[in-house]
């Protein structure tokens, strides 16, 4: 299990060589790690063999991949920067209001294009829902550059170019029940219930709760959640992707323990689908469906590996997701609760104490663990560390 969890880790490592390092010959150093494959299998036995080969192919198999990706998704995408071009445009999601008009995530459909976009149009899109299609005429610039500075944000999921249009839009409605954006409309339901029933500050709250959208909370709340250390709570992560995995174990073991691997998996990617396909979420469903079919198939279920599969799926989808903040603080965390904290809880039950306080050590020993890899990746692209992180996050926890 973990030659896959070694395998995953390098490949990781051959994206980030391939996306993110200028001018890197990504075929020469795959023909290179390929060639070192092949020298580990005769020189090499036992682990070491399987160690050696899973590294230098997740390497080189990255490489290759990272070539591909930018040869057919990436370059066709970005070589339109700063030309105007005819496009034709399926929304992803509700459009959103900007200070000049409106903006939506859109999948390009045009011939030889593939892959995602940011539109700018008028206001009227809003009305628009996903599904919907425009064709315009746009002004294209290149996602990965706002006024000639390099950002991440946008590339990291999977979006790659900004199309300024509007005004020659026409617009070709559908049916508005798409089986595949089914989860986004019931996302727009829930938050549309959200604000009925609660009032404005608690419904911002319940919205960053329950499917992740955060735009509506207020700066001040914003400050506080941040300055205490708790702001990963209002990202749609494992903590919540348990809660809705425990209630359908226990309404489904009932029957069938096994048969819960049908109705969880299936629950869980929707889920995803909703919430935005995060980072944070989607490790989470992929790590917890892995865990539900360890349980199908009665095997035992290894966490680093779990965690390394998930970012390999991860990748394979947009190897530039590695430039994700939110990845990157999302594995840290559960990467260091998984390393760290055993170690911290053997030594725990060694003590001699009340059960109480061993309760708290316990809690305290995950909060540690999350903490370890996350306080530098704060301090590096935040600037600042949390000190009552610790302690909030244990009533936190006590709350939950």
């Amino acid at each position: 299990m973990r030659i896959l969890a070694a395998f995953c880790g390098s490949f990781a490592l051959g994206s980030a060589l391939g996306c993110f390092v200028p001018g890197f010959p990504r075929l020469l150093f795959a023909a290179v790690f390929a060639l070192f494959t092949a020298l580990s299998y005769f020189l090499l036995r036992g682990k070491r063999r399987g160690y050696a080969l899973c590294l230098a192919l997740g390497v080189a198999s990255a490489l290759l991949y990272t070539q591909i990706y930018n040869a057919n998704i990436v370059a066709p995408m970005t070589a339109l920067d700063g030309t105007e071009q005819e496009v034709y445009l399926e929304l992803c999601d509700y459009p959103k209001e900007t200070a000049y008009g409106a903006k939506a995530t859109v999948r390009v459909l045009s011939p030889c294009l593939r892959g995602k976009a940011i539109y700018y149009g008028e206001r009227d899109i809003l009305s628009l829902v996903p599904g919907d299609r425009i064709r315009d005429v746009t002004e294209c610039a290149d996602a990965g550059f706002i006024r000639d500075e390099a950002v991440e944000t946008f590339t990291s999921r999977g979006e790659y170019l900004f199309l300024y249009g509007g005004k020659e839009a026409t617009v070709e409605r559908g049916s508005g029940k798409e089986l595949k954006y089914l989860p986004q409309r019931l996302a727009e339901r829930v938050k549309h219930c959200v604000d009925r029933i609660f009032p404005a500050r608690t419904a911002a709250f319940m919205r960053a709760l329950l499917v992740g959208d955060k735009s509506a909370l207020s700066v001040a709340d914003y400050t506080a959640l941040s300055e205490a250390g708790l702001f990963h709570i209002t990202a749609v992560s494992g903590l919540h992707c348990g809660f809705l995995l425990l209630i359908v174990m226990r309404l489904v073991t009932l029957l069938n323990r096994r048969l819960a691997a049908f109705v969880g998996i299936p629950i869980l990617v929707f889920y995803a689908l909703m919430t935005g396909v995060s980072p944070s979420v989607v490790r989470a469903c992929i790590m917890f469906s892995l865990f539900l079919l360890a349980e199908f198939f009665l095997r035992e279920s290894d966490g680093l590996t779990s965690l390394g599969f998930s970012l390999l799926l991860i990748l394979l989808q947009n190897p530039y997701a590695l430039a994700s903040v939110s990845l990157q603080l999302s594995y840290a965390a559960v990467g260091g609760i998984l390393l760290l904290t055993p170690m911290l809880n053997v030594k725990i039950e060694k003590l001699s104490c009340a059960k109480l306080f061993r309760y708290v050590l316990h809690s305290l020993s995950v909060t540690a663990g999350a903490l370890i890899f996350t306080v530098p990746l704060c301090a590096h692209y935040f600037g600042s560390v949390s000190l009552v992180s610790p302690l909030a996050n244990l009533l936190c926890l006590a709350a939950t």
